[in-house]
Formats: structure tokens, C-alpha cells, sequence
């Protein structure tokens, strides 16, 4: 919910890769669904006018990746995470990017 409001505060707009950035710094556990992911990438394409959201799905699952790095005790770059995500994601018919589960602890293992 604050990243939403980050990203749509009158006067004040923030990116939602700042806001992502600037939640999870405050509070690290703090893990939006992908599903809400995907309505925070959409108001920021209608609040800020853009034409594509500042992060895509596949960053926000190199932090989810980043994260269960550090929970076996391993730190990883977010772009190094990005990266084996990237390999790792599914591009569908209609163009959306799915990446499951196991397809995390595959890149997650392609790092260890």
C-alpha cells in the first residue's frame, strides 16, 4: 500500500522502482505479490503517464532471488540475481513473463 501511494502522491511522484527501493530499505520484509506487483506497475503507467514501468517483473523477482540468497547465508548483486531470473523466465503467447517457484531455486542454484 505505501509503495501506491509513493507512486501516485500528488506533488511528490516517485518511480516504482524508487518506492520498491525506498519500501524495502525501511523494511526489508516487506514482499508484494506479483499479482499486486503488476497493479503497482500499472498505476504508475496511468499516474505518471509513462510508457513502460521503471522496474520490470523479472527485477522484482531478482530482489525476491537476492533475498533467498541471503536466507541460506550468500550475497548476490541484485544485477547478478536479474540476470539468472532472466534465464530462468518464461515469455508467454500474449508476452507477459511467468517465473515460477522452482524456477527461482533453479537460478538460485545456477548461483551457488
Amino acid at each position: 500500500i505505501v509503495m501506491a501511494y509513493l507512486i501516485s502522491k500528488p506533488g511528490h511522484v516517485m518511480s516504482l522502482a524508487s518506492a520498491f527501493t525506498t519500501v524495502k530499505a525501511a523494511r526489508p520484509v516487506a514482499e508484494p505479490g506479483t499479482k499486486f506487483f503488476s497493479d503497482l506497475q500499472r498505476c504508475e503507467l496511468q499516474r505518471q503517464g509513462r510508457t513502460s514501468p521503471s522496474m520490470t517483473l523479472v527485477e522484482y523477482y531478482g530482489y525476491s532471488l537476492q533475498q533467498l540468497l541471503r536466507i541460506q547465508g550468500k550475497e548476490m548483486g541484485h544485477d547478478l540475481c536479474v540476470e539468472a531470473v532472466r534465464r530462468v523466465a518464461k515469455q508467454e503467447e500474449d508476452g507477459t513473463v511467468t517465473v515460477s517457484d522452482m524456477d527461482l531455486y533453479r537460478a538460485a542454484e545456477s548461483l551457488l
